[in-house]
């Protein structure tokens, strides 16, 4: 018994289940909807600077098809918390410079076990923000908000501690005529995969 149940365990992480199985009591359904939510690191071309960023996708995978959706949203900003206080969030208004992006997804996934998922996207992207414009000869900043259309791709590794729950990396771009920025992430993952609980 104890032979079966660790070839059934060993052939389970090798293969790459396409219809629900059960593993180690529970039942999961492969190709179900994710969500990524990370933070990291970019470089703002537009300011030649690095900022931190937030970044949350969600994604559909369209049944027996490694074709995908998806929508999400991404801050990239020159700060997030204010200084020598209790770490508010700076109000968007009073950053130097910032990139808002709500944007939709077009992408393909590959599972190569149920540990690994690799996927890939792109798609149309709706940004604003705000930008410098210039530095008066007192030393003030001064900036301006702006509202375009752009794009926004990403790559992400994700690696699956459970198999509805896991962690990886993000490398995403968002591109607009003002503001352009290419960062990383280390994003939480997670799934609907989990269905029920096997007695």
């Amino acid at each position: 018994m104890i032979i079966l149940c660790t070839n059934v365990k060993a052939q389970v992480d090798e293969i790459n289940p396409t219809s629900d199985f059960i593993y180690r009591g529970n039942h999961f359904l492969p190709g179900s909807p994710w969500l990524i939510v990370g933070t990291g690191y970019g470089k703002n071309f537009s300011e030649n600077t690095i900022e931190p960023n937030f970044m949350v996708d969600f994604h559909y995978q369209f049944e027996k098809k490694n074709q995908c959706i998806g929508f999400g949203y991404l801050t990239s900003r020159d700060q997030f918390l204010t200084e020598g206080n209790s770490g508010l969030f700076v109000p968007n208004i009073y950053l130097r410079h910032s990139t808002n992006s709500l944007h939709g997804m077009y992408g393909i996934r590959f599972e190569r076990n149920i540990r690994h998922s690799f996927a890939g996207f792109l798609g149309p992207s709706y940004n604003w923000g705000y930008r410098h414009a210039f530095t008066d000869t007192a030393g003030y900043d001064y900036h301006i908000k702006y509202n375009e259309v752009g794009f926004y791709a990403s790559l992400q590794y994700s690696y699956k501690i459970f198999y509805d729950l896991g962690v990886g990396v993000s490398v995403w771009a968002s591109y607009c005529e003002s503001y352009q920025v290419v960062g990383f992430a280390i994003h939480l993952y997670l799934s609907s995969a989990f269905k029920r609980k096997i007695n």
